[in-house]
């Protein structure tokens, strides 16, 4: 009994991995958001700090980390 609590407690870390993977996946393919926050006529100096302030400039690694908690 003791052997299927652990296998299964072990799968449900595994697809809860596996979820946030591809939502973070999900987020990263739809687009700029900054383009979808910011007007079409917002100067790029804006958009870039923009981008900063909410740490999309970093790389995909840090992104992946920081949204995995």
């Amino acid at each position: 009994m003791l052997a299927f609590i652990l296998r299964r407690l072990l799968q449900s870390v595994v697809v809860l991995a596996v979820v946030g993977l591809i939502a973070f996946s999900m987020f990263r393919f739809a687009g700029d958001p900054v383009n979808q926050i910011v007007g079409v006529d917002t100067p790029v100096s804006e958009r870039a700090e923009i981008r900063k302030s909410l740490g999309l400039d970093d790389s995909t690694a840090v992104q992946a980390a920081r949204y995995a908690g």
